[in-house]
């Protein structure tokens, strides 16, 4: 029987909507943290070029984007519990259809589309989270979540999964989880008090190409292009690594590593909530952004190499939450 359906405003979450809303944000980002493994597989089962996995990767994150930017359209219209709990059995269907029907095909349309599904079950978490008092806590702690579920899946798959079943055993990973995730959807809010108390006249009104949405709209877009090339980073950090002609077992020890740096900056990001306001927090961590990337452009030690993808990844989680919450703050709605 389903929990009582409700919806949210501008309070603090009840402990059971925080947990379900992280954990399906882990769900729904849980192929893009395992990307660097999910392309070294992918690589090994159909002899890809790089520029064919960069494109295999690709067609996740264009999927997985065209859901989060339309995000803006229907997560104001739409019951957040019954589109989160379609995408989810979208994705598991999915997933499985390409586990028995195994071809280079099968594989880019299946990453596109559950790329779609994927990003709705994000949008949604970070829809929730935005909506909570403290924003900035409460999406730091849906990227603890995150990344420490990422961390453990990149652990563990390589040696409990890959070396068994391949790729196919990546994907039935992920259908496993949908269950609990499914499951976990009953206690999400169906969508937001003030949009859903408002006149329909007077939702009806704004339009969201108005001046009164430029700035949101500009937030937005700045979020999902930094959004697009952390994932492009991260997914060919081991490409990078082995560029530099750094051995398999240190990669992967600094993928593992970096995840949790990036756990470490979306606990301080939830630690720091609102005190400092958002922007000086941005300012900050982009600089730090910056001179990693530069310094990763050159030649460099195995050690600095992984100490810039450690810091890189920390601060690119730490800002995400502030990004988010400076995009609402500008928000009409």
């Amino acid at each position: 029987m389903d929990t009582p359906r409700e919806q949210v405003g501008r309070s603090d979450l009840t402990i059971p909507t925080i947990a379900s809303a992280a954990l399906l944000s882990a769900f729904g980002a849980g192929i893009f943290y395992i990307m660097p493994v999910l392309l070294g597989a992918a690589t090994e089962q159909y002899g890809l070029s790089d520029w064919e996995a960069g494109k295999l990767g690709s067609t996740f994150l264009v999927g997985f984007s065209i859901a989060t930017i339309s995000s803006v359209f229907w997560v104001r219209r739409w019951d957040w519990q019954r589109v989160a709990r379609i995408a989810v059995v979208a994705a598991a269907v999915i997933l499985l259809v390409a586990m028995q029907f195994m071809s280079r095909t099968v594989l880019f349309t299946a990453l596109a589309m559950a790329g779609l599904c994927m990003g709705t079950l994000f949008a949604i978490s970070f829809c929730v989270a935005s909506v909570a008092s403290n924003p900035s806590r409460y999406i730091g702690i849906k990227l603890v979540a995150e990344t420490a579920l990422g961390a453990l899946m990149l652990v563990l798959l390589p040696m409990l999964v890959v070396s068994r079943w391949g790729l196919p055993g990546i994907f039935a990973v992920q259908v496993a989880m949908a269950i609990p995730i499914l499951w976990l959807c009953r206690f999400l809010p169906t969508g937001h008090t003030e949009l859903a108390d408002a006149p329909k006249e007077d939702r009806k009104s704004g339009s969201l190409i108005s001046l009164a949405y430029l700035a949101a709209w500009i937030g937005l877009i700045a979020q999902v292009s930094f959004m697009v090339g952390e994932a492009g980073f991260w997914a060919f950090t081991e490409r990078l690594g082995s560029r530099q002609g750094f051995s398999d077992s240190s990669i992967g020890f600094i993928l593992a590593a970096s995840l949790v740096g990036g756990a470490g900056g979306a606990t301080l990001a939830a630690v720091i909530g609102d005190r400092f306001r958002q922007l000086g927090p941005i300012l900050v961590a982009g600089a730090i952004l910056l001179t990693c990337l530069t310094v990763l452009s050159g030649q460099v030690s195995v050690w600095t190499f992984g100490a810039c993808v450690v810091v890189y990844i920390a601060f690119a989680n730490f800002i995400g939450p502030f990004q988010a919450a400076l995009t609402g703050a500008h928000d009409p709605d």
